[in-house]
């Protein structure tokens, strides 16, 4: 589920395009990194993702993987703590 704690959506393609193949697909140059043999995207939320999705299936790259990134404990934590302005400490 991509719910409202979602940071963004991690795609994992292979094979790596060259920038002027991946500006073909209209997925912005800064969207991601080479990791091996892999292309490491960051899709801002889950339309980008299925556009950028269907854009590279038409250039022949194949999906190893969508996950949506989601905050961590800790970090809804301290969003939370911070925005009461209370830090809990004992005086």
């Amino acid at each position: 589920m991509i719910g409202a704690e979602t940071l963004y959506i991690e795609l994992v393609v292979s094979p790596v395009l060259p920038p002027d193949r991946l500006a073909a697909t209209g997925i912005p140059p800064d969207a991601g990194y080479a990791q091996g043999a892999l292309l490491v995207l960051r899709a801002p939320d889950n339309g980008q993702a299925n556009r950028w999705m269907a854009s590279l299936l038409r250039a022949g790259c194949t999906v190893r993987s969508c996950v949506p990134v989601k905050k961590g404990l800790e970090e809804i934590f301290m969003e939370r703590v911070g925005s009461s302005g209370t830090t809990g400490a004992a005086s």
